[in-house]
């Protein structure tokens, strides 16, 4: 330990001291003198304790907590009671006994320093620096993605610099951000993005030399007073700065004007770009930016449809009793006079899945208890019924008690009820065709009356259901006129429109005496052309041709509102239900409030995928972090991108390696305890300086005064 610290430490004790005496002691002492004969002491605790190192100043913080300034007098080492103890001299002449003398005099006779106490650099922080003009200094832009935070950022930055200036050369410091600070933040970001992209140009143009191997050779170039690369032309005000196409700096500025003009009218975003800067292949540069633009890209999303999928069994199994398998849906409402009053009623269809007849019931309203009236109607006119189709409506799924009530009440009879995915029509095709050409005939039957009565209505719907069953499945043979196309009704009535049928196999004879095979023969006939006519007609796909990719847990799709036009709803997939072909039909989407089961021709997804950040380029891992994350080939890094944002498992037991693995090669060193540490705020800042910077490190980084200089860092830690 030095001798100037051997002396703060004695004024510390002396200090103590005084803090104890004056505790223990019960008079009334007013005042109270410290003395020390060392001018470096005195010269700590009258300056900044705060501009030496650590150990001075905590302890001249502690000596500043119980004493003034005032209170601390410098006495000469010869009348210094405290060195007497140091001296060969005999008991009887020390002051020890007696006190110093100048005790007994008038405060004006007191030992007094010789000179001013000059404030001495013992202890105080210094360090080898190096000037760095703001031109050469190298910004990492890519942490940021919008124009003007980045500039916000850089001017913080710049006042920070400021500050630490008004700090080396003792200066007021104004906290007031300027339209001028940002005007410099941006032209030093121009500045680096003009330095990466052309820095031959520039070197050109600083030199007065040609560039005529240019790649921007076809421009005329110019500098202005901030060295900044202006295109100049015939028009005397219009000298736009010179940017590359590809570029962090470049995309920024472009998105800014494309949310600017919300996210439309290209033209005119290319035109006021070039108002203020000349983008090479600008275009091309405002045609990526668009691409990667997130909010364009959701609304440019659409559903991909998957391949259309095999027909049921229900739709392709012959020789079954028509309405076997029967599909069901509502329409309507429909107004009829009762007596001098109005009423609605509703229609309900039902269709053969396989034969495609359709029966027709007139409903009083849609509740449960009048589809169980038609499903009766219909089983005692058409014959049982085994499985029954429908969408989600509410008169069959709306309430749980009414659902477990429908399904109860058609088990007991026999029927299985299957439901298909709710806002899914193209499910029910089959019935949802037949509604179509119901509603058209039934204009067409009743445009002149505008409210029928009950028993018309009824009237004309049983007529729409005949005329219906009597239109042709195949298509109208030209080779005979014996031969009718097949319809509906030939599977109901066994004829088609009151014709009856021709059994051309059997003889007169054998129908005359076995009348049964009469029937026979004919539903045989019936289905078998139905199997070679009909069905093959049902084998091409008509739509949804190719195979797409289907639709993942944790995909984040939108889907249009069914209550609310226009409206649309975020969420994600939490599960996929597939079809019997393989194929991804529906799926459930968890959104903000509640789970909801969508068809996947509804669910457009989202590419919310990593690559919209708006970086050229992956950062490189520092090379301390490569044990922790080891960098493959660009490659296999853009690969591993396709997991983002999906649920990963984690492994406790490599975490817990990789942890030790970095304990041991980076140790910590314990912390000492010190003495009233105070915080230095403007440390702080420093370290947040390098950070903007991209330093390595800040072990060695301070700052000291310099005569005609700006703010100076070490070299070392720049490289």
């Amino acid at each position: 330990m030095s001798i100037p610290r051997l002396e703060l430490q004695a004024a510390v004790l002396g200090t103590r001291l005084k803090t104890t005496v004056l505790k223990e002691l019960r008079l009334n002492i007013t005042n109270v003198t410290m003395w020390t004969d060392s001018t470096t002491v005195l010269s700590w605790i009258r300056s900044d304790h705060r501009r030496y190192k650590t150990f001075v100043a905590n302890r001249v913080s502690e000596i500043l907590d119980d004493t003034t300034i005032s209170q601390w007098r410098w006495v000469p080492s010869g009348m210094n009671p405290a060195d007497e103890a140091t001296r060969n001299i005999q008991p009887t002449e020390s002051i020890w006994y007696t006190g110093a003398t100048y005790l007994n005099t008038k405060v004006e006779s007191w030992p007094k320093e010789k000179g001013a106490v000059i404030e001495t650099s013992e202890e105080k922080r210094v360090c080898s620096v190096q000037e760095i003009q703001p031109a050469n200094i190298i910004m990492h832009t890519t942490w940021c993605s919008d124009w003007g935070r980045l500039k916000k950022a850089v001017c913080y930055w710049l006042k920070y610099m400021e500050k630490l200036r008004t700090k080396v050369s003792n200066s007021r410091y104004d906290e007031t951000i300027t339209s001028d600070h940002y005007k410099r933040a941006e032209i030093l970001l121009l500045q680096q993005a003009q330095q990466e992209a052309f820095p031959s140009e520039l070197v050109a143009l600083i030199n007065g030399e040609g560039y005529q191997n240019s790649s921007v050779a076809d421009h005329e170039l110019a500098l202005d007073e901030n060295r900044l690369i202006r295109i100049s032309g015939r028009i005397q005000n219009m000298t736009p700065v010179l940017l590359p196409n590809k570029g962090h700096i470049t995309n920024l500025i472009i998105k800014q004007y494309h949310e600017k003009f919300l996210h439309r009218e290209t033209e005119a975003v290319i035109a006021q770009i070039r108002q203020h800067f000349w983008i090479i292949k600008i275009r091309a540069a405002e045609k990526r930016v668009n691409a990667r633009c997130q909010l364009c890209r959701n609304k440019k999303a659409s559903p991909h449809p998957p391949k259309m999928g095999t027909l049921p069994s229900c739709r392709t199994t012959p020789n079954l009793k028509p309405f076997t398998h029967t599909g069901i849906d509502f329409f309507g409402p429909m107004e009829v006079t009762v007596g001098r009053r109005c009423e609605k009623r509703w229609g309900a269809l039902f269709t053969c899945m396989a034969t495609r007849a359709i029966h027709l019931e007139l409903a009083d309203d849609l509740s449960t208890d009048a589809l169980l009236i038609c499903i009766k109607n219909l089983q005692n006119r058409r014959g049982k019924v085994c499985e029954m189709y429908s969408d989600n409506g509410t008169n069959m799924v709306g309430a749980s008690n009414q659902m477990k009530e429908l399904e109860i009440r058609t088990a007991i009879e026999g029927i299985k009820w299957n439901f298909i995915p709710p806002s899914a029509p193209h499910f029910g095709g089959a019935w949802e065709r037949m509604i179509q050409e119901v509603k058209k005939l039934l204009n067409e039957k009743l445009w002149p009356v505008s409210k029928p009565k009950e028993s018309v209505l009824r009237n004309a719907l049983i007529e729409i259901e005949h005329l219906l069953n009597s239109r042709p499945l195949t298509h109208i043979p030209l080779s005979s006129n014996d031969d009718e196309p097949l319809t509906p009704n030939h599977f109901l009535i066994g004829c088609a429109g009151g014709t009856y049928p021709s059994l051309d196999d059997t003889s007169r004879a054998e129908a005359t005496r076995e009348h049964w095979k009469k029937a026979q023969m004919a539903t045989t006939k019936f289905w078998d052309r139905w199997s070679t006519e009909y069905l093959p007609k049902l084998n091409k796909r008509e739509k949804w041709k190719q195979n797409t990719e289907p639709l993942q847990p944790d995909d984040v799709v939108v889907f249009p509102d069914e209550q609310r036009k226009g409206k649309f709803h975020k969420g994600i997939i939490t599960e996929v239900r597939k079809a019997q072909d393989g194929q991804t039909r529906s799926a459930v989407v968890r959104t903000e409030n509640s789970k909801l089961v969508r068809p996947t021709v509804k669910l457009a997804k989202l590419n919310v995928k990593a690559d919209t950040v708006f970086t050229g380029h992956i950062q490189e891992i520092s090379p301390k972090r490569k044990d922790v994350f080891p960098q493959n080939s660009s490659s296999n890094a853009k690969a591993n991108m396709t997991d983002w944002g999906k649920r990963q498992k984690i492994d406790i037991e490599l975490v817990k390696q990789l942890a030790e693995k970095h304990k041991a090669a980076h140790p910590t060193k314990p912390k000492k305890k010190t003495i009233r540490a105070r915080p230095n705020m403007w440390a702080k800042m420093l370290v947040t300086t390098a950070a903007v910077l991209s330093l390595n490190t800040t072990s060695s980084m301070t700052i000291k005064p310099v005569p005609n200089a700006g703010l100076l860092y070490n070299h070392d830690t720049l490289q």
